[in-house]
């Protein structure tokens, strides 16, 4: 399975887009879509910019992370919806 269209919409709706580097609401430094961290596992620090198409590039690879362990762990029949309210839920940890 795949997010669908509504998931990904959900969860840029609620990340917004900031393409420089800035604390959550934990204190823990972020960067375009709520990225963490980068794709080499490198971790956001301060003063770290990045283009518009990079922030899209590293929200694509989070949904893949994302998506790949909501479907390596969960084992029940899931619907579009519910798979993808479980990706969303899984990348807003």
């Amino acid at each position: 399975m795949v997010i669908n269209k509504q998931g990904i919409e959900l969860i840029k709706y609620f990340e917004q887009c900031k393409l420089k580097a800035y604390k959550d609401g934990k204190g823990i430094w972020t960067i375009g879509w709520g990225a963490t961290f980068y794709e080499d596992g490198s971790r956001v620090k301060q003063g770290d910019v990045i283009t518009q198409q990079k922030a899209d590039a590293l929200f694509e690879y989070h949904i893949k992370l994302f998506s790949s362990g909501v479907t390596k762990m969960v084992k029940a029949k899931l619907n579009s919806n519910q798979y993808s309210a479980l990706v969303s839920f899984a990348f807003n940890c």
